[in-house]
């Protein structure tokens, strides 16, 4: 699974998360130095893991111990519960990454129906991989 980051604005980042033969518009946080709950996670690779929130209910939760990104609040975390959930809109985000299927330039578009086709080829009961990265990034101020 990859998640290529294309733009960053005063809006959010936006990206594709490609997963087998399906495609993701996310939305996150404008990059912010790795800040918790106001920047977007850092390039890299993780591990998906389970997570049930109380807000969300079965999710994938994002690690990468090295980046100090972990599932639950440890002396080594720079960010934990870093989540891939139902957002439309970059304020509906705090750290974490929401799935839509458009892109519409200040947003994305049908969360709730692409984290509802999202989990049925990603099992959130499972442990995946993901790899972010950058792709040809234009920022818009």
């Amino acid at each position: 699974m990859i998640l290529t980051r294309f733009i960053s604005t005063d809006y959010g980042t936006f990206g594709k998360l490609y997963i087998g033969d399906k495609t993701f518009y996310t939305v996150e946080k404008p990059w912010a130095n790795n800040a918790p709950e106001i920047s977007c996670v850092p390039d890299g690779k993780y591990t998906l893991t389970p997570h049930n929130s109380h807000k969300y209910g079965n999710s994938l939760c994002l690690i990468n111990e090295k980046k100090g990104i972990t599932h639950f609040k440890e002396p080594n975390s720079k960010r934990f519960a870093c989540l891939i959930h139902v957002a439309n809109y970059e304020k509906d985000v705090l750290g974490c990454i929401g799935l839509g299927d458009k892109y519409l330039g200040h947003m994305i578009t049908s969360s709730r129906k692409s984290i509802e086709e999202f989990y049925k080829v990603c099992d959130p009961q499972e442990t995946h991989n993901l790899v972010i990265e950058w792709g040809e990034l234009k920022i818009n101020g």
